[in-house]
């Protein structure tokens, strides 16, 4: 394929992805339209990692292939948890997301020392970030109480990575290239986690509704 037109559908992926992400964060968990955008948002993030690890292959950069595969173990990993399966192969499949999650960050951690373009503490930083979430995924236990944190977790990083690469793209040299890839993730991952604390006491409330016992109404029997 035309080294252009990839990078146009890139584009287009990567633009989908944002629009498709921010309607699903932002609308009801478990509703109809969560579920479809939800869904568009994994497919165009998952197109646009796979298109941005064949555009470094292309034109090599280690740099943008390290970005890549570090987004497709996000997607990765957010769609396992979210799968109607068994909660046992839940886990199983998650541990080899894990294997493949630190074999890529031992590469950002090498190429962090070997890199000639791009910023190498971004690697680091990153790198770090992603042999944490392995390692996590590596030991996890089953426990469907913590399906959703996981999958909005890890859906929520694959989009601040979407839209770390929208502003780096568009705003470079406007602002310190370290701060255009580095500030998004701490926002958005306050932003997410307060997400999934409102999301988890909404459930506590909902239970405790359910559990009230129904007061009996008129006089006596």
């Amino acid at each position: 394929m035309n080294f252009q037109i990839l990078l146009y559908a890139h584009i287009a992926f990567g633009m989908v992805s944002l629009i498709a992400g921010a309607v699903s964060g932002f609308s009801t968990k478990g509703s109809p339209l969560h579920r479809k955008s939800g869904k568009t948002f994994a497919v165009s993030m998952l197109l646009a990692a796979t298109s941005a690890i064949a555009l470094s292959i292309i034109r090599p950069s280690s740099f943008l292939l390290a970005i890549g595969l570090f987004t497709l173990y996000l997607i990765l990993s957010g769609w396992i948890w979210v799968r109607r399966i068994p909660q046992s192969r839940k886990v199983k499949l998650s541990r080899y997301a894990a294997i493949f999650g630190m074999a890529v960050a031992l590469f950002m951690f090498y190429q962090s020392l070997t890199i000639s373009r791009g910023i190498p503490v971004i690697l680091l930083i990153f790198g770090s970030i992603l042999l944490g979430f392995s390692i996590l995924d590596l030991i996890r236990k089953p426990n469907p109480i913590n399906n959703v944190r996981i999958h909005a977790g890890r859906m929520g990083g694959a989009y601040i990575a979407s839209f770390t690469a929208f502003i780096v793209t568009n705003l470079a040299g406007m602002l310190p290239d370290l701060v255009l890839w580095i500030g998004p993730t701490p926002i958005g991952s306050v932003l997410i986690a307060l997400g999934i604390r409102a999301y988890y006491k909404k459930q506590k409330l909902g239970k405790r509704k359910v559990r009230q016992p129904v007061k009996k109404m008129g006089g006596r029997d």
